[in-house]
């Protein structure tokens, strides 16, 4: 979607990209969602064990990260750039899995959500959103891998950076609480623009859960919202 556009430009894009989506995946697709520092990783290894599905995981290379941390303005086109390309080769290995389900830590349309926020931090030129969103719409339109669900870890800004702070990962050292509180905002937006396309499951992550209860919550959720795909035989309400 072109987030620089006039809403109402922006709506009938929405509709039309919607509308043209090909080749969904047909087998279970839990993607599991949230800002930095969540504990995305974490659920989704635990969880891909116990649905016995293969994990899919972000592709970041910390070298890359580091420097766009240090400087967004400099480095945000190339680095979502990047992004998109690695998230797209995955999309394109999920369309092609002949695995049972696939479980990925934070799926292909989440980037929207980190364009946004670099939008209002003033960090990216019109121009490269222009460039980034044609480029992202043409990708998911030959690879469109939607989920069945996307299980949005919802975390406070403030509980996301101090687990941002406690794992100390040098390349996030330099990230404001600010920062944080943009992604929150961004991530309601774009919450709301997926609603057509997926089913969204929001989990209180502001405490942990195991990966067992965010079994069963997955699970009461997709037999009352008749989610084929998930609806296992051995479900029990």
């Amino acid at each position: 979607m072109n987030i620089c556009l006039e809403k109402s430009k922006d709506s009938e894009k929405k509709e039309r990209i919607y509308k043209n989506i090909s080749g969904i995946y047909r087998r279970p697709f839990i993607a599991i969602s949230g800002t930095i520092g969540a504990g995305k990783t974490t659920l989704t290894k635990s969880l891909a064990s116990i649905y016995g599905f293969e994990p899919i995981f972000e592709p970041v290379n910390d070298e890359h990260l580091g420097r766009y941390y240090k400087d967004m303005a400099r480095w945000s086109f190339s680095f979502q750039v990047h992004l998109l390309n690695k998230r797209f080769k995955l999309q394109k290995y999920i369309m092609e899995s002949q695995k049972t389900g696939i479980i990925q830590d934070r799926f292909f349309g989440e980037d929207q959500v980190f364009v946004r926020t670099l939008i209002k931090l003033g960090s990216i030129d019109k121009m490269d959103v222009e460039i980034y969103d044609e480029l992202y719409d043409n990708m998911r339109l030959c690879a469109a891998a939607w989920p069945s669900i996307v299980v949005f870890l919802d975390t406070k800004p403030e509980i996301a950076y101090e687990r941002m702070k406690i794992r100390n990962r040098e390349q996030e050292k330099e990230v404001p609480l600010d920062y944080f509180k943009l992604l929150h905002d961004s991530y309601e937006d774009w919450l709301s623009d997926i609603a057509p396309m997926t089913s969204v499951l929001r989990i209180d992550w502001n405490t942990f859960k195991s990966a067992s209860e965010v079994k069963r919550i997955v699970d009461e959720h997709a037999h009352k919202y008749n989610l084929k795909e998930l609806c296992f035989n051995n479900y029990i309400p």
